[in-house]
């Protein structure tokens, strides 16, 4: 009976509809994502045929690319996961272009930090101690690649821009073509011309301006931006300060983890190069199985924004729990798969027999970090779904900077555990990282998150009590398991109001109850509407409490 009920729990009407929504959104996010890993591979494909300083260089180069640009575009975008999910959701849509344009000119105002940092790459490298020679081939690279940093955020947001209004296929074929072009890009930059070097960054700029161009190219003749934008207005020189606030948080929340990574590989050289070659095929493994997560993320976030938006707590509930279970069976899945081959799939990278034998021995560790981390790559796009990335980065810094590194300095220096050592203290951030996402968001309270959605899209206080009263009366029909009892659900779940007509034998009892309920909302409503949706969060969760529930 218990296991029945659990599976009635899990498995609740609507999981399997709620399931086909999430994998449409899914599957193309995945598939661009592998596509744009792979367009950023090439140029050290090609610049590894020249030699191994200009691998080092390249490879050094995107990676000083990323860490300091490209990561901190990807978190403060991590706002639009909210605000334009939760705002398309609602009926205020054209608010969703006017979130694009303040967007854009909060990244194109990032652009300036990060190209002081390239500007000064070559001097950084040699701080830290890098080849003379790598460091200057690969200051070369970024300083070329400043122009198309501005490329590489416009498309992130042409790109959040149709996924949250679930329109994900664009930026899959078009990843696609380009991905096409950026083969004979490289081969004449680098190879053809024998700009070398240099060559791989001009190529790599000018991909990106083509993925840009063609996204806003699509956007303009299939005339997607009708229902969304209102053409460019003053409005988006505004409320900057909610925007900025949820952005610095999803950039601490994706970033915090993101360097902890590269400063373990850092840490790693410090042992020696069979732990440092084994540490950076197992980064490239955890890469590649992070993308699935990282996309199923991105479409749970769309789909809780969407449903909070649209004033449904019961839906936006549902798609966390239907999220949440696919995150556990896909981790389980390539835990298997990776657990199964860690004997071979270090061949696939390398024919070194000392690092194959070691990324056999540490990938059980690495499988049971990759477990926590997919359900929790889910959850924080849940989080983000529902506007909560400030409680996403205080738990990932407690996980990371206050257990995770310690251990891994103990394991890796006191303990002598080398690389093994590295992925025991990430294995413990990540675990309690996950387990936090996780009681956070089964203690998250939805009816409320709904009406925080709805007034951060616009939308007024009468339509938000009518939205969330709407799908509370579904939510009871739910609970009750489909027992309407007399006098209070109609046939479709709705409450019956006096003057209304069903089939359902209404007792005396129950109407004087119902026309007792309706009286004190629209008095209630009425005298204390200003209060309810004042910023005294404390005093319009009481109300709701008493009143709604």
């Amino acid at each position: 009976m218990n296991l029945r009920r659990c599976f009635r729990v899990v498995f609740s009407p609507g999981f399997g509809g709620e399931l086909k929504a999430l994998t449409r959104l899914a599957w193309p996010t995945t598939v661009a994502s592998v596509l744009e890993y792979v367009m950023w591979m090439m140029p050290i494909i090609f610049c590894g045929h020249l030699g191994k300083i200009q691998l080092d260089a390249v490879t050094l180069a995107i990676s000083v690319v990323n860490v300091t640009g490209i990561s901190l575009g990807f978190g403060l975008g991590t706002a639009c996961d909210t605000l334009m999910a939760q705002t398309f959701g609602s009926e205020n849509k054209m608010r969703v272009g006017i979130i694009l344009q303040r967007s854009i000119l909060i990244l194109l105002l990032c652009c300036f930090p990060c190209w002081s940092l390239y500007m000064n790459t070559e001097k950084l490298l040699l701080l830290i101690h890098q080849d003379p020679e790598v460091a200057r081939l690969a200051g070369e690279f970024v300083t070329l690649f400043i122009p198309a940093l501005p490329g590489v955020f416009l498309f992130l947001l042409a790109t959040k821009y149709l996924s949250t209004q679930g329109i994900v296929y664009p930026a899959m074929f078009i990843n696609l073509a380009v991905n096409i072009l950026n083969v004979p890009a490289n081969y004449l930059c680098i190879s053809y011309f024998g700009w070398g070097v240099r060559g791989a960054a001009i190529a790599t700029g000018v991909t990106q301006y083509l993925l840009c161009f063609f996204m806003f190219l699509y956007i303009r003749v299939r005339k997607l931006h009708l229902q969304t934008w209102p053409g460019w207005k003053s409005d988006c020189l505004q409320e900057w300060g909610v925007y900025i606030r949820l952005a610095v948080a999803g950039l601490l929340m994706v970033c915090l983890e993101w360097w902890t990574y590269e400063i373990g590989t850092l840490l790693t050289g410090l042992i020696g190069t069979v732990d440092l070659a084994a540490q950076g095929i197992l980064i490239t493994i955890n890469s590649l199985n992070y993308m699935i997560p990282m996309s199923l993320g991105i479409a749970a976030s769309i789909r809780v924004g969407n449903e909070l938006g649209a004033g449904n707590p019961v839906q936006a509930k549902l798609a966390a729990k239907v999220s949440i279970c696919t995150f556990c069976c896909y981790a389980v899945f390539a835990t298997i798969i990776l657990l199964s081959s860690r004997h071979v799939i270090g061949y696939v990278f390398s024919s070194d027999k000392e690092v194959v034998s070691l990324i056999g021995e540490v990938l059980p560790i690495v499988c049971v970090t990759q477990l926590a981390d997919t359900v929790q790559a889910g959850c924080a796009g849940i989080l983000r779904g529902c506007g909560k990335q400030k409680l996403g980065a205080i738990i990932t810094f407690t996980g990371f900077y206050l257990l995770g590194l310690p251990f891994v300095a103990i394991f890796m220096f006191v303990l002598h555990l080398g690389v093994k050592g590295l992925y025991f203290g990430l294995g413990m951030a990540t675990i309690f990282q996950c387990v936090c996402f996780l009681i956070t968001i089964a203690r998250m309270d939805w009816k409320q998150e709904s009406l925080k959605a709805q007034s951060m899209a616009g939308i007024k206080a009468e339509e938000n009590v009518s939205h969330c009263n709407d799908s509370i009366s579904g939510e009871e029909e739910l609970d009750k398991e489909d027992k309407i009892p007399n006098g209070s659900l109609g046939r479709a779940g709705h409450r019956v109001w006096p003057g209304q007509t069903t089939t359902t034998k209404v007792t005396t009892t129950t109407t004087a109850r119902v026309t007792a309920t309706a009286s004190t909302f629209f008095d209630v409503l009425a005298s204390k509407s200003l209060r309810v949706f004042s910023h005294d969060r404390k005093n319009s969760t009481l109300f709701f409490k008493t009143n709604f529930t």
